[in-house]
């Protein structure tokens, strides 16, 4: 069980940013966490509890779902990544890590691997670097086997994470896709 609450040094006056609520959730499931909670997805009010006579206490934090119901950017990344484990969810948590050698065109760039039991592959890349975007190509070579050499071209926002995920079977990086895929627009009144 993990609790997703981001600490101190990352959170800025607008709260936690999607590219970090991302990268951290990103992050849990690649070392084989199983169970997500967010402090805090929706923002709230207690009525119970005072902060003073006649003040009711409230909290929002910024959260992906906003104290009066209003979403944005925040909301659409963990919108994105709940689409995605819907779909991958199962072969996710039931993934193995892989080891591997990985070179990358960045040193704050990673690579791993985790491998389903049906063989579908999820190469979780990933930046720590929070400032300035990465481009570049990661090679990885699965250490245990004779699996081919891949090189896959990806593309991060600063403090960015994405996975590659490679389809049972399949070596090629042209048949691969990039996850979570985004959202779908917000329909607004």
């Amino acid at each position: 069980w993990f609790s997703l609450k981001v600490p101190p040094m990352l959170e800025n006056q607008d709260g936690v940013t999607a590219s970090q609520i991302n990268n951290l959730t990103l992050f849990v499931i690649q070392n084989g966490e199983t169970i997500l909670n967010y402090y805090m997805l929706f923002g709230g009010t207690n009525p119970d509890d005072h902060a003073a006579r006649w003040v009711t206490s409230g909290y929002d934090y910024n959260a992906p779902i906003r104290e009066w119901g209003g979403v944005g950017d925040r909301y659409q990344m963990v919108r994105a990544i709940g689409l995605m484990l819907q779909k991958q969810g199962v072969n996710l948590a039931r993934s193995v890590a892989v080891t591997n050698d990985v070179t990358t065109s960045q040193k704050d760039v990673t690579v791993v691997e985790r491998r389903a039991l049906d063989g579908g592959r999820y190469f979780f890349i990933r930046t720590s670097q929070h400032q300035e975007p990465r481009q570049g190509t990661a090679t990885i070579k699965e250490s245990a086997n004779d699996s081919p050499q891949l090189a896959i071209n990806y593309q991060l926002e600063p403090f960015g994470s994405k996975i590659f995920y490679l389809p049972p079977g399949v070596s090629d990086v042209g048949q691969g896709e990039w996850l979570p895929e985004t959202a779908p627009a917000i329909a607004r009144p």
